[in-house]
């Protein structure tokens, strides 16, 4: 039950990300086009993805686990530094250089591209938090 409670953070975590970059029109505004180009972006993307396939290797280890030591965790690709996403400081430190403040106000924040940014940076650390959680809990659990 817990793997299927923090599972279902993620994907509020994912659903909220996809809200933020989709404005008041719910059509996503490209808001990942305004820093693609930078290089802290590809390591926040490759954390992301990375500690996302180990969560996904050491829950489904443990589900299947039936007897024995379990040694799902030596298939871990990191296992420090799992609820930090290292390279989102240099990412926000990019976005502060090349992102301006617009010449008039949007009718909503939701279409605001400063607020877009901030909610996205915002839950890409919530989202990672989220996945240590899981693997937290899922190593507690073994």
């Amino acid at each position: 039950m817990d793997i299927v409670s923090n599972v279902e953070i993620i994907r509020l975590d994912i659903l909220m990300l996809w809200f933020a970059m989709a404005g008041s029109d719910g059509k996503p505004d490209a808001i990942f086009a305004k820093f693609d180009d930078s290089s802290d972006f590809k390591s926040v993307k490759d954390d992301l993805n990375s500690t996302l396939e180990d969560a996904q290797s050491l829950a489904i280890g443990m589900l299947t686990h039936e007897t024995g030591h379990f040694t799902g965790l030596s298939k871990l690709k990191s296992t420090s530094g799992i609820d930090d996403l290292g390279a989102l400081p240099g990412l926000i430190t990019h976005l502060n250089k090349t992102l301006k403040f617009p010449a008039q106000a949007p009718d909503t924040m939701e279409d605001d591209e400063l607020c877009q940014v901030s909610t996205v940076c915002m839950l890409l650390d919530s989202t990672i938090k989220h996945i240590a959680v899981l693997m937290k809990n899922t190593i507690r659990q073994v």
